[in-house]
């Protein structure tokens, strides 16, 4: 029955977040050609047959069921044929075809530019409303790799990579993947003990064609959070104890331990076995006995929660405004970045996602909160932007490299060829769709 919920409430967050993104593309290739005076005879989100339909102005908009993209159909010289002389004079000069090259480019231009205004629109909304993020610290550094060779040791929290700020865990996954396929070192700018400090971690062609590439497992370290005591239950091992919230977990057993995955694995090792812990709390060292409870499982339990480290992010509308354009900016270069390296392999093509994946990640990200859901949503505008200038035919990109082919020329491109072109194109992402659907299927029989 979970199962089930999710899988319906994943379903129900995809329609929606590519209902908006596909209405946002469309409707700025709509007003671009609305402002060049031409004929717009459908607007349609969504292919095949129509689940709902109405006229605004000479416009027929509809909804169709296959969600899966959209289309604004304008007005073209062949359509004239069959009209009478005086709607014929009325329309020659609303014609897509009638349009010099130049203004069919913008027109074009229209529907990424649209998808990067969304991304802008969905990061400021997240920056002036405000969103509350983990802290992002460093958790366990494996021996002998690239992160412990850097002089990391856990618990550090980190401000910035390669230069970008940093604010929360998602940052952190977003600036490591765009290092894929490099080779260099990897820069990573943090806090440890009150004084900002910084490491440098060496990569060589990194995850160059891995199908399922994990940068904190080869650069030896994960993400995890301080041993900071939240909360502390009533008749618990831990009140028992003499554990209140506050409290610093700093040894056990005599070992230096700070992060809240070394308390948990002491305590789920030890059912009823006595721990001996220290904590710091207002400034001086505490030591504890602590006797984890065993539960129906046969593992340790002491009833107690982490207190998590976040920070509120929040900004005044106007002082919201540059850094929105930086996300929007930074996150278009690093999506343009892997679309180049998955063009040139060096990013392998395992890693291109399909509905399947985005129903999944989207009913997760809304769970998680609207402010997650929000950036899931400014990424997506981005990539199908971005994708969609491709030089493909049938997409924006490939009717662009078509008018300035004509540019070029002085001639349009011959309508055998455009026809031509556009096969080829439908072909390209035909395969891409079941490429990406084998990708998603693949990923869940092998978990």
């Amino acid at each position: 029955m979970e199962f089930l919920l999710s899988l319906i409430s994943g379903a129900f967050w995809f329609v929606v977040i590519i209902a908006v993104l596909v209405t946002s593309h469309e409707l700025g290739h709509y007003f671009v050609a609305r402002r060049f005076g031409l004929y717009i005879l459908q607007f349609s989100v969504g292919f095949g047959p129509a689940i709902a339909r109405w006229r605004w102005r000479e416009t027929e908009c509809r909804i169709a069921c296959i969600p899966l993209g959209g289309y604004v159909r304008m007005l073209e010289s062949s359509q004239l044929e069959g009209l009478d002389a005086e709607e014929r004079e009325e329309l020659k000069g609303r014609t897509y075809d009638g349009l010099d090259p130049w203004r069919r480019i913008a027109i074009l231009l229209g529907g990424p530019f649209a998808n990067l205004v969304l991304a802008f629109v969905a990061y400021w909304l997240v920056l002036v409303i405000g969103a509350t993020v983990v802290v992002p610290h460093v958790g366990k550094v494996v021996p002998d790799s690239p992160a412990a060779a850097a002089g990391l040791v856990g618990g550090e929290e980190i401000l910035a990579i390669d230069g970008r700020e940093v604010a929360s865990v998602t940052d952190v996954g977003l600036a490591l993947g765009s290092r894929l396929g490099e080779t260099g070192h990897i820069e990573i700018a943090g806090r440890s003990r009150g004084m900002e400090r910084a490491w440098s971690l060496p990569i060589e062609s990194w995850h160059t064609g891995d199908d399922d590439p994990n940068p904190f497992l080869s650069l030896g370290f994960g993400l995890d959070h301080p041993a900071l005591i939240g909360e502390v239950q009533q008749g618990s091992p831990a009140e028992a104890a003499g554990f209140e919230p506050g409290d610093r977990i700093t040894y056990i057993n005599g070992a230096p331990a700070s992060l809240w995955d070394d308390f948990r694995e002491a305590v789920q090792g030890s059912p009823e076995r006595a721990l001996a812990i220290t904590v710091e709390r207002d400034g001086r060292a505490l030591p504890l006995q602590l006797t984890p409870e065993r539960t129906a499982d046969g593992t340790g339990r002491v009833g107690v929660l982490a207190r998590v480290p976040t920070r509120l992010v929040r900004q005044t509308p106007w002082a919201a405004v540059p850094d929105a354009l930086a996300d929007t900016w930074n996150n278009t270069a690093m999506t343009v970045d892997i679309v180049r390296k998955m063009l040139t392999l060096a990013v392998s093509h395992r890693n291109i996602s399909g509905p399947i994946t985005i129903a999944d990640v989207a009913g997760d990200f809304a769970r998680a909160g609207w402010e997650h859901y929000l950036g899931l949503l400014a990424l997506l505008s981005i990539s199908l932007g971005i994708i969609n200038l491709l030089p493909i035919p049938v997409l924006d990109g490939g009717q662009i490299v078509f008018c300035a082919a004509e540019i070029v020329r002085r001639r349009p491109v011959s309508a055998r060829v455009q026809a031509l072109g556009n096969q080829v194109g439908i072909g390209l992402v035909v395969c891409l769709m079941l490429l990406a659907f084998y990708n998603d299927i693949t990923r869940y029989i092998t978990g």
